[in-house]
C-alpha cells in the first residue's frame, strides 16, 4: 500500500509526499527505495532530532543509507505562550542573562503575572490568570551536511549527533527557547519547566 501511494504521488509529478509516522522496518526500506523520486516527509516519535535520527538508523539497519536518503530532522517542543494582555515587564540581572545565555542587549524580559484572589478583583479576560494561553513549538534542526553525513554513516550515537549539530551551529531547542523568551512570545520560567519535564 506504501509503495503504491508514493508511486502514485511520483506519477503525479508531485515534489513531496507526506507519509504517516513510520516505525516499522517495511516502511522504512520503501521510503528509502522512493527518495529519489520525490522528497517525502514523515513522522518518528523520538526525544529530540538526533534522537529521530539514531533511532532511523538503527530501525534501517543501513546508517550509510539514512546518511544519504536523509536532507535534515526537524524535532519541536511544545511550550505556553505568554498572555500578550497581562504579562509583565521586568528588567533581567545582567548575570542571570549571562548564565543562561542571552545577549547582554536584552534589556526587557516577561513574566507571567501571578493573580492574587485578594487584591486582583477579576483575573485576566484572555488567559484567566493562569498567565498563559496557547501554545507554540521550538524547534530544533539536524542538516545533512557533508561532515553530519559521515557521522551518520559511521552509525553515530545521539549524543555524537548532537555534538556535530552544536559544532555545525545547527538550530537548537536551546537557541529556539531563548529566541522565543528574548522576543518575550515566552518566560524564562517555562522555557527551565520545558527543559526539565
Amino acid at each position: 500500500m506504501l509503495n503504491a501511494a508514493v508511486k502514485t504521488k511520483a506519477d503525479q509529478r508531485c515534489e513531496n509526499a507526506h507519509i504517516e509516522n513510520v516505525s516499522a522496518h517495511g516502511k522504512k526500506a520503501a521510503i528509502l527505495k522512493k527518495q529519489t523520486d520525490l522528497a517525502i516527509i514523515s513522522e518518528l516519535t523520538a526525544k529530540d532530532a538526533a534522537s529521530a535520527v539514531e533511532k532511523l538508523c538503527k530501525l534501517s539497519g543501513k546508517p550509510a543509507e539514512i546518511a544519504e536518503a536523509v536532507r535534515g530532522v526537524f524535532g519541536q517542543k511544545l511550550i505556553r505562550r505568554l498572555c500578550e494582555r497581562c504579562k509583565q515587564p521586568y528588567r533581567p540581572n545582567p548575570k542571570l542573562l549571562k548564565k543562561v545565555g542571552l545577549d547582554e542587549s536584552v534589556t526587557t524580559l516577561y513574566k507571567h503575572r501571578k493573580f492574587n484572589e485578594e487584591e486582583d478583583a477579576r483575573p485576566c479576560k484572555v488567559c484567566g490568570g493562569g498567565g498563559y494561553i496557547g501554545r507554540i513549538a521550538m524547534l530544533e534542526l539536524v542538516e545533512m551536511t557533508e561532515g553530519m553525513k559521515a557521522l551518520v554513516a559511521k552509525g553515530a550515537s545521539a549524543a555524537d549527533i548532537k555534538a556535530q549539530a552544536r559544532k555545525e551551529k545547527m538550530l537548537s531547542f536551546k537557541d529556539d527557547g531563548l529566541r522565543l523568551v528574548a522576543e518575550g512570545t515566552t518566560s524564562l520560567e517555562e522555557l527551565q519547566r520545558a527543559f526539565r519535564s
